[in-house]
């Protein structure tokens, strides 16, 4: 082999500079209410925690709006980073239409503010746009924990290789909702006891959160992208002090928000106000709260 084809193939850094600089750059969400309060990195998982109805999932399709949406097509600047999404749906509530009405909204008021165009014309570009950015979203449903756990690593040995080979590249993996397949008290239960049992016996097995837990730091290690997951907390958790998480869960997380609903908009007109929603940061503890409304075309607006 020549010293040119040697230089090409020489690496620019080593997997530890790599995993060092992963965590030194900084990226942002794409979505302003995040955005505001902290800072994202690549190895970032951000867990977004709150009652139903609190804007959890709005979050995700934001995210994943913003990722799978081009930066430049047809001349127009669509300020998105066209890169591929990793939706795991664990609930089955993935709404194909809100992401979809999410992304034209998008694009039909971007291509409104560039250009003076007829509506027919307007609409085509529309579809056509959206056409090709749903295929760089890739919803996965998952009935149970076994097929997540599954999924997860099919990711890494077949899709993912298959993407990097074709010159895709990732944005984020999306998690939504990470309480489905287990009773959170139960699972903290079958982790002290299999923790428990390892002591005398190093053949036991691990629980399946350790599983998963182990197996999403595999994925994001290869990938390296930030993921986002969604977390339904129980309305009745106040009154039931017994509730928590498995700490092997909470510590896997490195960035951790609380979601709840304030209440109605009081400046807008009785028949159209929407619910504010507010998110707070509880790791890193941050000082700064947001107060937020989910528009009617879709997506998170912050608001006073």
């Amino acid at each position: 082999m020549d010293e040119a084809t040697l230089a090409l193939l020489k690496p620019d850094e080593s997997l530890g500079q790599y995993l060092s600089r992963s965590k030194k750059d900084k990226i942002e969400s794409g979505v302003p209410v995040l955005d505001r309060c902290t800072a994202f990195h690549r190895s970032d998982v951000v867990e977004l925690s709150g009652v139903v109805g609190s804007g959890k999932t709005e979050f995700l399709y934001s995210v994943a709006v913003s990722c799978i949406l081009p930066r430049v097509a047809n001349g127009v600047d669509f300020g998105g980073r066209g890169q591929h999404v990793i939706f795991l749906d664990l609930d089955y509530k993935f709404d194909i239409f809100r992401v979809s009405n999410l992304l034209q909204h998008r694009i039909q008021s971007t291509l409104r503010a560039s250009r003076s165009a007829g509506s027919t014309k307007l609409n085509v570009e529309i579809v056509e746009i959206v056409t090709q950015t749903f295929e760089r979203l890739h919803v996965f449903r998952c009935e149970n924990s076994f097929q997540f756990l599954a999924t997860l690593k099919s990711l890494s040995i077949d899709f993912l290789p298959t993407l990097y080979s074709e010159g895709g590249s990732l944005g984020a993996i999306l998690v939504d909702d990470i309480s489905s397949y287990w009773d959170v008290q139960k699972e903290l239960k079958e982790y002290r006891r299999s923790a428990s049992r390892r002591h005398s016996s190093s053949k036991e097995g691990t629980s399946t959160l350790e599983s998963i837990r182990k197996t999403l730091e595999e994925l994001q290690t290869l990938c390296q992208v930030p993921i986002f997951v969604t977390r339904r907390v129980p309305r009745a958790v106040r009154e039931n002090p017994s509730y928590e998480l498995n700490a092997l869960w909470t510590d896997f997380t490195t960035k951790s928000a609380s979601l709840g609903i304030l209440g109605k908009q009081p400046s807008i007109a009785a028949p159209c106000r929407p619910n504010v929603r507010r998110i707070s940061w509880v790791k890193p503890e941050l000082h700064t709260e947001v107060n937020f409304v989910i528009e009617k075309g879709g997506g998170v607006q912050s608001c006073s």
